[in-house]
């Protein structure tokens, strides 16, 4: 029994250390993202949303760059991804 127990806390650690590292990824990535458009477009940029589904797809959800383009919806597709569409 003691080792099930074991096993339980080692996988519910796993899972709250990966959950953890897939958030920091998120807000560093949406921090990264909109540094890069303000320096390239110098002016300001604001974004929703940032998800990243399987395999490698991220996805920007209402991203407004002040003055030059607002788009509700953006989809960068892995090379990866495109293997599994053909």
């Amino acid at each position: 029994m003691k080792n099930w127990k074991k096993i339980y806390i080692i996988v519910a650690s796993l899972v709250i250390f990966l959950s953890l590292v897939y958030v920091f990824f998120l807000l560093g990535a949406k921090a990264i993202i909109v540094n890069k458009i303000e320096q390239a477009s110098g002016s300001k940029v604001s974004i929703n949303k940032i998800t990243i589904k399987a395999p490698l797809n991220i996805e920007i959800k209402d991203l407004e760059v002040n003055g030059l383009l607002k788009a509700s919806y953006i989809l960068f597709i892995s090379q990866y991804s495109q293997s599994f569409i053909r």
